[in-house]
């Protein structure tokens, strides 16, 4: 059963420009199958059973398709945004913001998402429009239109970890 996933699942990553992070995967030509590395069990336990560190896994699905050919806002100016991510279909960043920081005003250029990896109260501050304030838990997630200019802060005492995605 998993080679069988294996050996549909890794064509599909190279036409989407994905790489799988196994120093050993190749395709051989004698069993028709692709080779890997061996599990670390250790650590698929640890992911699955979960531990006190803030790992999480975000699965994106892009069915439009192709790119819509619109530009990406750039996150230069807003240093609290560690890019993670980026391809021919979208762009990410993950956003950690500490109780009181905030992240300076950022463009979103096209749509996107946002989700959240670790929650608390995050208040979104939009030029012209009352602030609002969020209350998010991890797993929550929700639509960010393009063409919008906001800033983040948390305004409340645990830490807020988000990643935000932007679609090309």
């Amino acid at each position: 059963l998993r080679q069988r996933f294996i050996d549909k699942t890794v064509p599909q990553a190279e036409f989407l420009g994905l790489s799988i992070p196994d120093p050993k995967l190749r395709w051989d030509e004698k069993s028709g199958h692709y080779e890997t590395s061996e599990i670390n069990w250790d650590e698929f336990h640890r992911v699955v059973n979960g531990d006190k560190s803030p790992f999480q896994i975000i699965v994106v699905e892009l069915r439009r398709p192709k790119p819509s050919g619109n530009a990406i806002a750039s996150r230069d100016t807003a240093p609290q945004y560690v890019q993670v991510f980026d391809n021919a279909r979208m762009r990410a960043w993950r956003l950690v913001l500490e109780p009181g920081q905030s992240a300076p005003a950022i463009s979103q250029g096209n749509k996107g998402v946002r989700v959240v990896v670790r929650g608390g109260l995050l208040t979104t501050i939009t030029s012209g429009l009352q602030d609002q304030q969020l209350a998010l838990r991890p797993g929550d997630f929700a639509v960010q239109p393009g063409g919008t200019t906001r800033a983040l802060k948390n305004g409340g005492t645990e830490t807020i970890e988000l990643v935000e995605m932007e679609l090309k």
